[in-house]
C-alpha cells in the first residue's frame, strides 16, 4: 500500500513538473540554430536551412499533439563574432514554424501570431524575419510562446508535410557604425582593409573647442566663442574639426523607409566618462572627404541644408534621427553618410539603435569605439627654459659681456599632458615632426599655430608623432613698429640650445623632421649650428638672412649698407650673419614667398633710417644719441660696440648680440629669396598655392586652400599622404 502511494506521488510530481515547465518555460537557447558561420551567414542562409528542416523534419523542437502549448524563455547570449567580422555585423533572429508563435525581447512583444496557423514550406507564411538585432556577446531575455494550431496534412496541398514545431535562426545582419579607423582615407566596411575599432584601439579624435569665427575664416585667438557651444558649423574652416561617420543598416529596409522603425545612436561602455558628439549630414552622398580638400566641396558642406547639426549624442539614451534623414534608403542604398564633431571628452562605444514608431527601443546594432580628447593631449608640447619675462636685454649690461642664460626645456606646465600611448591606435609610423613658431606670438597664438599644423597633417593622413616648442618671443609692439624684433631674435639664438637638448630626447628609430616658421628659423638654425641632428628641415617664410646659408654675391641686394658682413677683419666678419649656417646637417627645404609682407617689414628693420631708429639696426636709443654701432675704421676687436649716456660703454664680442642688434644683412631673408643655395638643398615657391603676400597663410587660410602645401611638406619629408 505504501509503495503504491509512493508511485502515485512520484507520477503526480512528474506531471506537475511537466506542467510547470510548460508554464514557466524551457530554455530558449534550445530553439536556436546558428547559421552565422555557414557561407555568408545571412538571412538567405537561414531560409535555405529552413528548407532543409522541412525536408528532414529536423526542427530543434517538434510537437506531436494538437493544442500543445510550450513556452521557451531565458537569457540567451549570442556568440562573439570572429575577428574578421567584428564591428561589421549584429545578429538577427528569424522564426520558422508552421504554427502560430509569439516572441518577446526584453519583455516587449515583437511578433504576435500565437494560435494562428502557418503552412510549410511557404516562407511567406512560416518564415518570419524578426525586428531585432542582437549584440554579439551580450545576453538578452527572450520568450517564445508556441501553440500547436494545426496537425494534419493540408488536402489543398497534397504532398506538403505538416511539421509541427519551431526554430529560431541566428544569422548575420550588416549593421555598423564605421569611421576611417586606419586613416587610409577610405571607410571600408569589409575585407582585409576594413575599418575596425575596439576598446583597446578606439578611433581618437579631438574636441572642437577652438573658435573658427575670425575674419575671412581665420581663427579667433584667444577663443571667445568655442565652436562646440552651438549647433552650427561656424565657417568652412570649421570643417577641419570634423570627421566622417557612416551608418550601414542592410536590414528592415521597408520598415525603416516607411517609418515603422526608427534608427538612433547612443553611447554605451563609457566607464564613467561622458563623450558627446554632434552629427551633421554629409553633403556628399558617397561620404567622401572632399569637404576637407576642395574649396567647392567645403562650401557645399557649409550650405544651409548641411551646416546645422541633426543630432547630439550624449549619455546612454538613444537619439533618434529625423524621418527625412532616411529619404532614399533602400536595399540598394543601405548606407547613410555623416560627419561629426567632438563636443565633450570621453570614451565609449557609439551604437546603432532600432526603435518602434513610438520611440520604444527594440534592438541594438553594431558600434564604433571613439575616444574624444582635447587636441593638446594628442601631441607633445614643450617650452624653452632659461629666459623668463624678466630676462634683460644685453644692452642693460654696460661694463662686461652679458651673462649667458642656462638654457633647457620642460614639458608644457599648462596641463593637458600628452598621452604617449595615443599614436598607437593610429597604426603609428616611425616619424616625428617638430614645429617651432615665429616672432610676436602670445602663448595662445603660438599654440594655435601648432594645433592648426597638427590637425592639418592629421587630416592629410600623417600617422607619426608631432611636437611643438614654445620659446619666449616678445609679443608686443607699438604703432606697428617692431621694437621687440631685435630683442626677440637675441632670445631666439639662445633658445637653439633648448631645441637641441629636446631633439636629443626623441626616441630612436624615428625620422626627425623639423619645421620652423618665420623667426623660428633662428631657433632652429642656432640648434643646427650647435650640432643638432635632423633628417629634414623645412623653413617656412624664414626670417633669417639668405647670407647665413649662401655666400654667393648674386644674393647681395646692393643696399650699400656699412655692415660687418664685408669687414676686412675675419674676426669682425664672424660677428655678422655671413655664412653662419653653412655647415649644418640634414636636408634643408626653403618654402619661400617672394612677396611675403612680413619679410618686407623685416627688410625695413634691417636698415637704419635717420637718428631715431627704434627697432632697426644698428639698434639706437635716446633719439639716436646712444646705442649700438659699427665703425669699420676702428681697431680690430673694437669695431662693434654700444655706448651709453654717461658711461664708457663696451665692445661687442658675441655673435648673437652682434647679429641681433648691429649687423645688417646685405641679402633678403631666405624666406623671400628662392635663389638661395649653399646649405639649402631644395626649394618650394609657395606662390603656387595662392598665398599672395600672406606671411602665415599655412595657418590663417582654411584647410581647403592649403591642402597642396601640406601635401608638399609631407612629400619633402618622404611621408605618404592621402590622395
Amino acid at each position: 500500500m505504501k509503495v503504491a502511494r509512493l508511485v502515485v506521488c512520484l507520477v503526480t510530481c512528474l506531471i506537475i513538473s511537466a506542467q510547470v515547465t510548460n508554464l514557466f518555460g524551457q530554455d530558449v537557447s534550445t530553439l536556436v540554430v546558428d547559421v552565422s558561420d555557414l557561407a555568408d551567414g545571412s538571412v538567405a542562409q537561414a531560409r535555405l536551412e529552413a528548407q532543409r528542416q522541412t525536408a528532414s523534419g529536423g526542427l530543434p523542437f517538434r510537437s506531436f499533439r494538437r493544442g500543445e502549448y510550450r513556452r521557451f524563455s531565458g537569457e540567451y547570449t549570442p556568440p562573439e563574432l570572429p575577428e574578421d567580422k567584428r564591428g561589421q555585423f549584429a545578429y538577427g533572429l528569424a522564426l520558422f514554424s508552421d504554427d502560430g508563435c509569439s516572441v518577446a525581447i526584453k519583455g516587449s512583444q515583437i511578433h504576435g501570431l500565437l494560435g494562428r496557423p502557418q503552412h510549410l514550406p511557404h516562407s511567406s507564411e512560416s518564415f518570419h524575419v524578426l525586428p531585432v538585432a542582437l549584440v554579439p556577446g551580450e545576453s538578452v531575455d527572450i520568450t517564445v510562446d508556441y501553440l500547436n494550431t494545426i496537425y494534419f496534412v493540408d488536402p489543398r496541398r497534397p504532398g506538403l508535410p505538416d511539421i509541427d514545431g519551431c526554430t529560431l535562426f541566428l544569422y548575420l545582419i550588416p549593421v555598423s557604425v564605421t569611421v576611417d579607423a586606419n586613416r587610409d582615407g577610405a571607410i571600408t566596411l569589409s575585407g582585409e582593409s576594413r575599418d575596425i575599432t575596439s576598446e583597446a584601439q578606439p578611433f581618437r579624435f579631438w574636441v572642437n573647442s577652438d573658435d573658427d569665427r575670425g575674419a575671412q575664416g581665420a581663427e579667433q585667438v584667444p577663443v571667445a566663442n568655442p565652436d562646440n557651444n552651438d549647433d552650427q558649423l561656424s565657417s568652412v574652416r570649421d570643417l577641419e574639426d570634423l570627421t566622417r561617420l557612416w551608418l550601414n543598416i542592410d536590414a528592415f529596409h521597408d520598415k525603416i523607409s516607411n517609418g515603422t522603425f526608427k534608427i538612433g545612436l547612443k553611447w554605451k561602455n563609457t566607464n564613467g566618462t561622458s563623450p558627446v558628439i554632434k552629427i551633421y549630414k554629409s553633403a556628399d552622398a558617397q561620404g567622401s572627404d572632399a569637404y576637407l580638400k576642395d574649396d567647392r566641396a567645403g562650401q557645399d558642406q557649409f550650405a544651409a541644408e548641411y551646416r546645422g547639426a541633426i543630432a547630439t549624442v550624449a549619455g546612454n539614451s538613444a537619439v533618434v534621427f529625423p524621418a527625412d534623414f532616411w529619404t532614399g534608403y533602400s536595399e540598394q542604398n543601405p548606407k547613410r553618410c555623416l560627419i561629426f564633431e567632438g563636443i565633450a571628452e570621453g570614451k565609449g562605444q557609439l551604437c546603432i539603435t532600432i526603435h518602434k514608431s513610438d520611440g520604444t527601443e527594440i534592438a541594438e546594432g553594431g558600434g564604433a569605439w571613439l575616444d574624444l580628447v582635447d587636441v593638446q593631449k594628442m601631441y607633445l608640447r614643450v617650452r624653452a627654459t632659461g629666459i623668463d619675462e624678466s630676462f634683460p636685454e644685453p644692452s642693460q649690461t654696460s661694463d662686461r659681456n652679458p651673462p649667458e642664460p642656462m638654457m633647457g626645456w620642460e614639458t608644457d606646465p599648462n596641463g593637458k599632458a600628452y598621452d604617449e600611448g595615443m599614436p598607437l591606435s593610429w597604426q603609428e609610423t616611425k616619424q616625428y615632426i617638430v614645429f617651432v613658431h615665429g616672432w610676436n606670438m602670445s602663448y595662445e597664438g603660438s599654440q594655435n599655430f601648432a594645433e592648426t599644423m597638427f590637425k592639418r597633417l592629421w587630416q592629410r593622413g600623417y600617422k607619426g608623432r608631432f611636437a611643438y616648442m614654445r620659446w619666449p618671443t616678445m609679443d608686443n609692439s607699438f604703432a606697428n613698429i617692431p621694437y621687440t624684433y631685435n630683442a626677440s631674435e637675441y632670445r631666439a639664438w639662445k633658445c637653439g640650445e633648448s631645441l637641441r637638448q629636446f631633439m636629443n630626447t626623441l626616441p630612436s628609430g624615428y625620422s626627425r623632421n623639423l619645421v620652423s616658421h618665420s623667426m623660428g628659423g633662428i631657433v632652429c638654425g642656432s640648434a643646427l649650428q650647435k650640432g643638432m641632428n635632423v633628417d629634414n628641415y623645412a623653413l617656412l617664410n624664414a626670417a633669417v638672412p639668405a647670407a647665413c646659408y649662401d655666400d654667393s654675391p648674386t644674393l647681395d641686394q646692393g643696399w650699400d649698407y656699412t655692415t660687418p658682413h664685408y669687414d676686412s677683419d675675419e674676426d669682425t666678419r664672424n660677428l655678422s650673419y655671413r655664412y653662419k649656417l653653412n655647415s649644418i646637417n640634414g636636408t634643408l627645404i626653403n618654402f619661400y614667398l617672394s612677396g611675403d609682407d612680413a619679410l618686407e617689414a623685416w627688410e625695413v628693420n634691417n636698415y637704419t633710417s635717420g637718428p631715431f631708429s627704434l627697432g632697426t639696426r644698428p639698434q639706437r636709443y635716446n633719439a639716436g644719441a646712444t646705442g649700438y654701432y659699427y665703425n669699420p675704421n676702428a681697431s680690430t676687436g673694437q669695431r662693434l660696440g654700444i655706448n651709453y649716456p654717461a658711461l664708457v660703454g663696451r665692445f661687442i664680442t658675441s655673435p648673437h648680440e652682434a647679429m641681433s642688434y648691429v649687423a645688417q644683412s646685405p641679402t633678403k631673408a631666405v624666406g623671400a629669396d628662392g635663389r638661395t643655395a649653399g646649405s639649402i638643398d631644395d626649394k618650394v615657391d609657395m606662390a603656387m598655392y595662392g598665398f599672395g603676400g600672406m606671411h602665415s597663410a599655412q595657418f590663417r587660410f582654411a584647410l581647403q586652400q592649403t591642402v597642396s602645401f601640406y601635401n608638399e611638406l609631407l612629400t619633402k619629408f618622404d611621408i605618404t599622404f592621402l590622395p
